[in-house]
């Protein structure tokens, strides 16, 4: 962990201490365990109905005092594992969130010690896989409230050479009855950062029930010698009722700089997205969704399908059903799963 951001890690948690020794902490926890089977028609990958096996839990544990929070979830794969130099092998132990909070009259400030990025709203470029980002360190995060508006502000750090690189995003959101307006911006120094450079971006989002729409725009600014600024935009239509259920359209485009953060790729990226969602009875929910994707590698756009069923069988125990198919090569993969929540 970086030394600055060490001392702000031990001033919080030493002002958490203080306020546990005033103010009783109150402990909850939450969590999800997945019995999973899957199995695939892709070639040289195991296939039939019980192919493969997984069984995933999440542990959450939320510990607030007074203006205090801290939440962490440690995330295990019981079936995958890891092997080191030694060939030894054990079960692999990741996180879902980590994070200790405050917050106060005027502001929340959140630090997360294990990674913390500001990647604009659902943009996506498909080479560096991901919209315009800042290097997922870890940082704090600030939001200072002032109806309508919030401003938000991310800093962390990274290291090159052993110099300390301060990584930024600034944000503004403004929300007023059914309609929601952002912008936001985010910068890295860091040379070999696939977003090396400072991007921006603006959302609006419209209300007129049962209809929602949503467009996005942003641009790119590479701060690399020979890479090319860049633009893509995102835009989005929802329909909701008890009767129908609810659809969503959406549509992602790039052009070539942006999809290459800065590195033009072969054509432009393009991504049209449909999807509905129907409560089939009281007890299970159908999710039909269906796009064609054109990544900008010059092969053309592939079409893929999936459908999911998710079924109550008992308080807390779902299962839920899935197949997805198409893409290019067309592969077919199908899961059932068992989540039990507590």
């Amino acid at each position: 962990m970086k030394k600055g951001l060490l001392a702000v890690v031990t001033i919080l948690a030493c002002a958490l201490v203080g306020a546990g020794i005033a103010t009783a902490a109150e402990i909850s926890t939450s969590g999800t365990i997945e019995f999973k089977i899957s199995g695939t028609s892709e070639e040289g990958e195991p296939s039939g109905a019980f192919a493969n096996g997984d069984v995933n839990v999440i542990y959450g544990v939320t510990i607030t005092s007074g203006a205090f929070e801290a939440y962490i979830a440690p995330e295990a794969d019981l079936t995958g594992t890891v092997t080191d130099e030694e060939d030894n092998s054990t079960n692999v132990l990741t996180y879902d969130d980590v994070y200790i909070s405050y917050k106060g009259e005027m502001a929340t400030l959140t630090m997360k010690p294990f990674g913390l990025d500001y990647g604009l709203y659902d943009l996506y470029a498909a080479v560096p896989d991901g919209a315009p980002n800042i290097p997922s360190e870890p940082g704090i995060k600030v939001e200072v409230p002032f109806e309508p508006l919030t401003l938000t502000a991310v800093v962390n750090s990274s290291t090159d050479d052993g110099d300390v690189l301060y990584n930024y995003g600034l944000g503004l959101d403004y929300t007023a009855d059914s309609l929601s307006f952002g912008v936001m911006a985010n910068s890295t120094p860091v040379e070999d950062a696939d977003w090396y450079g400072t991007s921006y971006g603006v959302k609006i989002s419209y209300e007129m029930a049962p209809m929602t729409f949503t467009l996005e725009y942003g641009s790119f600014s590479p701060s690399a010698a020979g890479k090319e600024a860049g633009s893509g935009y995102y835009a989005e239509l929802s329909y909701e009722t008890d009767e129908t259920g609810t659809f969503k359209l959406s549509y992602t485009g790039a052009d070539a700089k942006f999809n290459g953060a800065g590195t033009p790729t072969e054509e432009a990226y393009s991504k049209i997205y449909g999807e509905w969602v129907y409560p089939v009875t009281e007890n299970t929910d159908l999710t039909l969704s269906a796009w064609s994707e054109d990544t900008g590698d010059g092969t053309g756009a592939a079409t893929s399908y999936e459908a999911t069923t998710e079924t109550t069988l008992a308080e807390n125990v779902t299962l839920t059903l899935d197949i997805t198919g198409g893409g290019e090569p067309s592969v077919t993969t199908y899961e059932a799963k068992i989540g039990v929540s507590f």
